[in-house]
């Protein structure tokens, strides 16, 4: 990352001050600080992730809590993300993508592994030298062809957990994971059967401390681990521990995503994440 000295002009304007510009992450040359090779440097990459990671709000009682994590205190997943440029915008906007890959979907229609997302459009404002969020992109089950009115980008209706425009927050509905702006929004959707936000109350921030959850991108996959990882937390009867997800790849007539498991067929199995980073983000 280039060495910048960049000062905040507006501490209470919108967005985030971070201390380094849309220029100064750029990497004209790749691979070295830039190991998934797409023009924006690692540190920028996972310090935005980071500073715009959003609160989840959980209902730890789905399942009757079989689906609870208590040592991380969040829905039971691995929870990766990945920063780059945000295609079509000419290298102007930047897009965060976080994938709490969950264990299990135990909705009406339940099922291993639930590929849910959210996607966070930031834009970088040299008037104030913040990073401001756009908008951001809540998946609600989308995909069901016709039923996921409520998976897409949101503007007007975003709420923000400290600062305007900074780092959102989600309203995940029990048991199915459809995220949400809001709890009233949420319990107006309907896919399949009614989603549920009101006792979604417990905050959960998305982890990004460490670059190794950055998944990378389509052409240098997962540049700081390998391609296809195994689960790293240990909970029963949800998780094999020898189970891989290949977390890039699409589905190609084999089984979707499913949570590192394998007995996937006995449940069915939720979109590989390859097939949803292409579809909605063209990645």
């Amino acid at each position: 990352m280039a060495c910048e000295e960049l000062t905040d002009l507006s501490p209470n304007a919108p967005g985030i001050f971070t201390g380094f510009s849309l220029d100064g992450c750029k990497q004209e040359i790749t691979g070295t600080d830039d190991l998934d090779y797409d023009r924006f440097d690692d540190v920028c990459e996972r310090v935005l992730a980071d500073e715009f990671a959003p609160t989840f709000f959980f209902d730890p009682s789905e399942c009757n809590g079989s689906n609870w994590d208590n040592t991380a205190s969040r829905i039971g997943g691995e929870y990766y993300y990945l920063t780059t440029f945000l295609p079509l915008t000419f290298d102007q906007r930047i897009l965060v993508v976080y994938l709490p890959a969950y264990y299990k979907d135990c909705g009406m229609f339940g099922h291993r592994g639930d590929s849910e997302f959210i996607g966070v459009d930031l834009a970088f404002e040299p008037a104030t030298n913040h990073w401001v969020t756009q908008r951001v992109f809540f998946s609600s089950h989308c995909g069901y062809n016709g039923l996921d009115y409520y998976c897409g980008w949101r503007e007007n209706d975003v709420l923000y957990t400290q600062k305007a425009r900074g780092a959102p927050k989600v309203y995940v509905s029990e048991a199915k994971h459809g995220n949400y702006p809001t709890v009233a929004i949420c319990n107006e959707a309907y896919i399949f059967s009614p989603e549920h936000c009101d006792a979604s109350t417990v905050p959960y921030r998305f982890p990004t401390a460490s670059i190794r959850d950055n998944i990378g991108s389509r052409s240098y996959q997962m540049p700081w681990g390998e391609r296809c990882p195994q689960a790293r937390r240990s909970m029963p009867g949800l998780v094999d521990p020898d189970a891989r997800e290949c977390l890039w790849d699409t589905d190609s007539g084999g089984p979707g995503f499913r949570g590192w498991v394998y007995d996937w067929a006995l449940s069915g199995s939720s979109t590989r994440y390859g097939n949803l980073l292409y579809t909605y983000f063209g990645l």
